[in-house]
């Protein structure tokens, strides 16, 4: 299929903003308008050149294609050419999303993956070539690896290895104040998996990076392991499974940017459903632990866990139910406990922080009527939330949260209009504070002119109260309407009207009118 030379596609926008209000100090200004559009030129179907501008009263800007950054990407049958910059990823261990300059390639033969790619990955910057000296000083970085597999039906294999390393002569030598050393890095990776049977499957990962961190030392290497693993067995309607991963304090790879190290987590979960899919659960469970090799001052466990079921009674009725929780908690060691060996009780002297977080949550659904046009709903849902910190055993900052909230809509299909009433009851306690909110919300949505136009007006009166004592009352006046001009051209207004009185102070009023007008480009 051959591309059109040129093709345009974008769209742009105008929009002017009208606000009143009543407070002493005016946040914003009366009007305000805003201009702004985006256009995309596609050359042969290869290149973007997308452009950008903006203006409005408080300024404007423009943004134009920028080519410094380009790549290409030719294929031939099973033969694949990356050229120019790039970002490759083959495994969280090994290389993953580092932006480098250069060529990459992919060759896949059958059943055979031979990848390669060879780049700069840091450019070059010259202690004495920054003007104001705050830019640290950085060693050009180039790298090389290579990734070899197989896959055949349900299972597969792979074998990576990756390098880099820092060119010392590349800039003149850094400071010592800055710290910056000319390193190198070599990483194997290894990546498995294996379905053993049509109900159970395995999967693992590993990697072992080699760090120098001054290639002036090179007899001086540390080397760290990472490795994950997981089962899942099972199928169809119930399922388990159970992962494992293990990071050392230290692991580093030069071909990725972050990376979260010291660290050993496993998790189980499971799913199944029941009575023909009318039940359903799942649930997962995890722990998590830092300072795997006691050089810390504090170690951090983690606790996790989920469950949720669903009942499906009928064909228009839901019922689910949540539950998770978080627990974590730090044993930190006192200063004392290296300064004074001599007392082998000062190793019990530890500080026990504790954070709890549990969440439940219930809903329940129910379609009334048996019109084909016509559709009523009713929802029903409840949530609690707990989170507290525990220091030796003492409960501290305690917060619970409670809401419970009821809706009814109503919608005809063949029309688009609809009407919904909600209500929303809240609860909060945090220490000595107890604060209750309640909040309907009466939602009416209309079409004229062969759905043309739409409009929607919404009221939402809000209370907050604190024992017996009025916090605020607000009142929410919202009204939209949209009318499609033609298939590309849209015009809109929207009111917005707010009353808000709180119980020490004065009321508030804003008012917020704004028009706004959209057209797309193809």
């Amino acid at each position: 299929v051959k591309s059109k030379p040129i093709s345009v596609n974008g769209g742009i926008s105008m929009s002017h903003i009208y606000h009143q209000s009543n407070r002493s100090k005016e946040y914003r200004p009366p009007y305000s308008f805003l201009l702004n559009g985006n256009i995309n030129l596609k050359l042969f179907g290869i290149i973007d050149a997308p452009f950008t501008f903006l203006y409005s009263n408080a300024g404007s800007s423009y943004t134009q294609p920028s080519f410094n950054q380009t790549s290409l990407h030719p294929k031939y049958k099973n033969l694949q050419l990356h050229l120019g910059t790039l970002a490759t990823s083959w495994s969280p261990y090994t290389v993953s999303g580092h932006i480098y300059n250069g060529v990459s390639v992919d060759f896949t033969p059958g059943k055979w993956i031979l990848s390669g790619l060879y780049g700069r990955f840091v450019k070059a910057i010259d202690p004495n070539g920054t003007i104001d000296g705050n830019v640290l000083p950085a060693f050009q970085r180039n790298g090389h690896g290579l990734r070899l597999g197989y896959k055949h039906q349900s299972s597969s294999i792979e074998a990576i290895y990756f390098s880099t390393a820092d060119q010392p002569g590349s800039i003149s030598q850094p400071t010592l104040q800055s710290g910056i050393t000319a390193r190198g890095n070599q990483v194997s990776g290894f990546k498995w998996q294996q379905k053993l049977s049509k109900s159970i499957a395995m999967n693992a990962e590993a990697g072992l990076s080699a760090m120098q961190e001054d290639l002036r030392n090179p007899s001086v290497v540390g080397y760290y392991k990472a490795f994950k693993a997981g089962i899942m067995m099972g199928r169809g309607k119930r399922q388990w499974s159970a992962n494992y991963e293990r990071v050392d304090p230290g692991y580093r790879t030069l071909g990725a940017y972050f990376f979260n190290n010291d660290l050993e987590n496993f998790t189980v979960g499971t799913s199944m459903a029941m009575l023909k899919n009318k039940i359903q659960l799942s649930g997962q469970a995890g722990l998590q632990r830092d300072n795997l090799n006691n050089k810390k001052w504090s170690r951090m466990v983690r606790q996790v866990g989920n469950f949720t079921l669903q009942i499906k009674p009928g064909k228009k009725s839901s019922i689910q139910g949540s539950w998770s929780n978080f627990l974590s908690y730090t044993n930190i060691r006192p200063y004392t406990d290296f300064q004074n060996q001599i007392n082998p009780l000062l190793s019990w002297d530890t500080l026990n922080f504790r954070q709890i977080s549990n969440n439940i949550s219930a809903n329940a659904g129910l379609e009334l009527g048996n019109s084909k046009t016509k559709v009523n709903r009713l929802g029903f849902n409840v949530v609690r939330q707990t989170s507290a910190d525990s220091r030796n055993e003492i409960m501290l900052n305690e917060n619970i949260f409670y809401n419970a909230g009821f809706s009814y809509s109503r919608m005809n299909k063949t029309t688009g209009n609809s009407m919904s009433l909600t209500a929303n009851a809240g609860r909060f306690f945090m220490d000595s504070i107890n604060v209750h909110n309640f909040s309907p919300v009466l939602s009416i949505i209309r079409t004229f002119m062969g759905k043309k136009l739409r409009s929607n007006l919404s009221v939402c009166p809000t209370l907050s109260t604190t024992g017996n004592k009025l916090i605020r009352q607000t009142m929410n006046l919202r009204m939209n309407h949209a009318y499609s001009l033609n298939k590309h051209h849209q015009l809109a207004f929207t009111c917005f009207w707010q009353h808000s009185r709180p119980a020490d102070g004065p009321s508030t009023r804003d008012l917020t009118l704004m028009l706004l007008y959209s057209a797309a480009l193809q």
